[in-house]
């Protein structure tokens, strides 16, 4: 007895190697759900900032004080606060691999597109 093939065939992936390893072009609904995350990601951010009691020694009043100060949040050992400083040193580090993504797929494109040197191709 011979069986069907299943409806729901599991999707391929990318072998190691190939050039569309960890690095595929993504459909409109991962667009979605990663503008989601992110969205959920500020959200969660703002939340933490709303509730976290920062210490009494260090108010923060700009970027840099809220840098140097949230080193010290984990000292009332509350997990909002613990979580609030991990957000906030994790946040730079996201954007910063964002974009480094970002310049790889436009120096890819952009070597796609370049047309040879002058005087490099065969003259016959």
């Amino acid at each position: 007895m011979a069986t069907r093939p299943s409806s729901a065939t599991p999707a391929r992936r990318a072998a190691p190697g190939s050039r569309y390893h960890g690095s595929r072009d993504l459909n409109w609904s991962r667009y979605v759900a990663l503008y989601l995350a992110q969205a959920g990601w500020v959200i969660l951010g703002v939340y933490l900032w709303q509730n976290a009691f920062w210490p009494s020694t260090c108010q923060p009043e700009g970027l840099l004080d809220t840098a140097l100060c949230s080193l010290r949040l984990p000292d009332n050992r509350g997990w909002v606060e613990a979580a609030l400083m991990t957000w906030l040193w994790s946040t730079p580090i996201l954007i910063l691999l964002e974009f480094s993504r970002w310049t790889k797929i436009w120096e890819k494109r952009r070597e796609a597109t370049k047309l040879p040197p002058r005087g490099k191709h065969r003259k016959d």
